[in-house]
């Protein structure tokens, strides 16, 4: 019986330690809330990696990230999501 009281343990104490889900970048469409065609600051909010790098991104347009900019910040700061 103890036997099975540490096999159950071990389960649950693994069950908990194991991630929820993995960690998925949104669509540039998802974070494009507005649908202008542009990520702006308020929407990168959305994802850290994006936010915390908008100036060195946004570079096309002044009035956010585009599709391609956003592609290649996925490569640039997002790579360890």
């Amino acid at each position: 019986m103890k036997e099975n009281t540490i096999k159950s343990m071990l389960i649950a104490l693994s069950l908990a330690a194991a991630p929820v889900a993995l960690a998925q970048v949104p669509a540039f469409e998802e974070l494009d809330a507005d649908g202008s065609g542009l990520i702006t600051r308020t929407e990168a909010s959305n994802l850290p990696c994006l936010h915390a790098n908008f100036d060195a991104i946004n570079k096309a347009d002044p009035n956010g990230i585009g599709p391609d900019e956003f592609s290649q910040a996925l490569n640039d700061f997002c790579s360890n999501l």
